[in-house]
């Protein structure tokens, strides 16, 4: 019906004394005229996002929440919850999965001061690293780590990191970490490869966990 028409149609029934009824229609037009403009609005409008608890394990493998979901959030492999582990550990010489531990979940850091899911990426890449040099040693000797086949040549330092991945293969932990020293130097050149790159920062959009870098 057109305007127009509708219009006479009222004048009309006034003419007749139905000014009731077209009052009533009246209310109905500009109520339902409101109802769905209001609904118009909030269909625009409201915008949803979904957050995870970090302390729970709703989640297909019954770890904590965030070990989970950060994982793939992050897209790393080879990782897996150990609630025995304080920050994290690589099986040495071995290609197994590395263990996370509750600590890296939650920080700080040691050494970054860092909490939550930069702590944990920090914490992960640290002990992938290790994983990948344990990987080459395997591929390159068939077994991690030493005793290799020309000790003079290929680990002349005996830290048990060979040459072509020692930063400085005639001088145990000549990289100079301190804290590795006495029986534990050999580790010293390990450990400075492991934290090339910290730290890690997650970018702030993939993280959904509460609390979290996004939650109000």
């Amino acid at each position: 019906m057109k305007i127009t028409s509708f219009v006479k149609k009222i004048m009309i029934r006034r003419k007749w004394g139905f000014v009731g009824n077209v009052f009533i229609i009246i209310l109905f037009i500009v109520s339902f005229a409101q109802h769905s403009t209001f609904a118009r609005k909030i269909e625009r409008t409201v915008n949803v996002k979904y957050f995870f608890p970090k302390d729970g394990t709703q989640n297909p493998s019954g770890d904590p929440n965030w070990f989970y979901y950060w994982s793939q959030a992050l897209r790393l492999s080879n990782l897996s919850y150990n609630a025995g582990t304080n920050w994290g550990a690589a099986p040495f010489g071995k290609a197994d999965n590395v263990n996370i531990g509750n600590n890296a979940g939650y920080g700080p850091d040691p050494r970054h001061s860092l909490t939550g899911i930069d702590c944990f990426f920090t914490v992960a890449l640290h002990e992938l690293r290790h994983r990948n040099d344990f990987i080459a040693i395997i591929e390159r000797y068939g077994n991690c780590c030493g005793p290799y086949p020309d000790p003079s040549v290929d680990d002349p330092d005996g830290d048990l990191l060979p040459t072509f991945l020692d930063p400085h293969p005639n001088d145990v932990n000549g990289s100079g970490l301190s804290g590795y020293t006495g029986a534990d130097a050999w580790r010293g050149d390990w450990e400075w490869r492991a934290r090339q790159g910290e730290p890690n920062i997650a970018p702030t959009n993939i993280d959904w966990a509460h609390p979290g870098k996004q939650w109000p």
